[in-house]
């Protein structure tokens, strides 16, 4: 049932034309023909263009070409990825690709605005990704069936005022998306610096060696001099989720060098007893070493006697001061170098361990060390300051969408306030 005054209609009557994109091959630069967006270039309801492909030959940009307005829907693409789509802020001189198809509204019938964000709410996301029909490793969504999908659309005037609203939370959610953008970009050129140069004006004397160039008073040894417990993967098969089982910490677990505690699965007792040695204590560091390798986090007091999956291994060092600068270099250039060029396998490939026993790890003296890691600890907790806005704006919107697009809450518009 639709709230007062919406009614329910079919996404096909709101829309002037339901287009597909462009076939055909694709350049790398714009010799020949306009840029042409894929399936990549949709991020987060927007349109990421730093990575274009651009068209080999002449488009007709009458029926291929982007304006303002039109939303972009990703009709192929992986199951978890499919049905995404994007709002066109410019679209001068934008094509787009077969994979996508575009969507035009009739002026009279719905807000392009409205529209998009109708569309990108996290409960039409999951209803566009149910009409998927999956293959091998594309799903794909026929527009047909996406067009047959019935929504309940308010007055203009309230879909304006709804577009208005969450279009600024999406803002806000950009412009922390920005600034935290701009802190890696900082974080990454400090460690680069710090940890082959040392604090700043501090050195003028270097020598060389197997990390590269670092201050002539430093010394490089080897990961393994530094640890108490041998290094050691974990669990071969966790099993299933147990309630009220032993922790296992996946590498999904920290996808950003930073353990989310609350997707911590459980194991039964009985499969982790048998390895003993990969057991955690708090202070402990995991490194990823099969797949994505090179992830790192610290183990926190909540995971004490938890253990791990056999794709992250375990670091216990002989010195807690050791900590948070260990952490940093192996998160550094050069080591994540070392994994990389250590990678072995072909299914799944991954760095053995007798290997990370090898890596290199710079030794400054400890006024030094503290004050680097000092640094670059600030430089974390911005960014964590940072992403934690960033949840809380993502939480917010998906929060609105659901109260606002179904009417559950109603907005004032200026025709309703003047009636008021």
């Amino acid at each position: 049932m639709a709230p007062e005054g919406w009614r329910v209609t079919s996404i096909k009557s709101l829309l002037e034309s339901c287009s597909y994109g462009l076939n055909g091959r694709l350049a790398t630069t714009p010799d020949s023909g306009p840029p042409v967006l894929r399936m990549g270039n949709i991020q987060a309801g927007r349109l990421a263009l730093g990575d274009l492909k651009y068209a080999s030959a002449q488009v007709d940009m009458t029926r291929y070409g982007l304006r303002r307005g039109d939303v972009l829907l990703n009709r192929t693409n992986s199951a978890e990825q499919v049905g995404k789509v994007a709002f066109v802020d410019n679209g001068d001189g934008l094509s787009f690709a077969s994979y996508l198809v575009r969507l035009r509204v009739k002026d009279s019938s719905a807000a392009a605005e409205w529209l998009f964000q109708k569309l990108n709410s996290p409960e039409m996301q999951a209803r566009l990704r149910s009409l998927a029909t999956k293959g091998v490793s594309q799903s794909n969504i026929n527009p047909t069936k996406m067009q047959a999908l019935e929504v309940p659309v308010p007055p203009l005037a309230e879909q304006r005022k709804i577009a208005a609203i969450l279009g600024s939370v999406d803002a806000l959610i950009e412009r922390t998306q920005a600034v935290i953008d701009q802190v890696e970009v900082v974080k990454k050129g400090l460690m680069q610096e710090l940890l082959t140069r040392g604090p700043p004006g501090r050195h003028n004397r270097f020598k060389q060696t197997e990390i590269g160039e670092i201050p002539e008073s430093w010394d490089v040894v080897p990961l393994d001099e530094l640890v108490a417990k041998p290094i050691c993967y974990g669990v071969l098969k966790p099993g299933p989720d147990t309630p009220g089982g032993v922790p296992v910490v996946r590498v999904q677990d920290y996808p950003e060098d930073k353990l989310i505690l609350s997707q911590v699965q459980r194991s039964a007792p009985e499969i982790v007893e048998p390895y003993g040695r990969s057991t955690l204590a708090e202070g402990d560091i995991l490194i990823s070493i099969r797949g994505t390798a090179g992830r790192v986090c610290l183990v926190p007091g909540e995971l004490e006697g938890g253990n791990i999956s056999r794709d992250s291994a375990r670091i216990s060092l002989t010195r807690p001061e050791l900590l948070n600068f260990v952490a940093y270099v192996l998160r550094g250039p050069a080591s994540q170098e070392f994994v990389m060029g250590a990678m072995r396998g072909l299914a799944v490939r991954g760095i053995n361990i007798g290997d990370l026993r090898k890596l290199p790890v710079p030794q400054p003296p400890p006024a030094e060390r503290e004050e680097m890691t000092s640094i670059l600890l600030t430089v974390d907790e911005r960014l964590w300051s940072e992403k934690s806005s960033l949840s809380s704006l993502v939480r917010l919107k998906a929060g609105l969408s659901a109260v606002l697009l179904s009417g559950e809450v109603r907005v004032q518009t200026d025709e309703s306030e003047a009636a008021a």
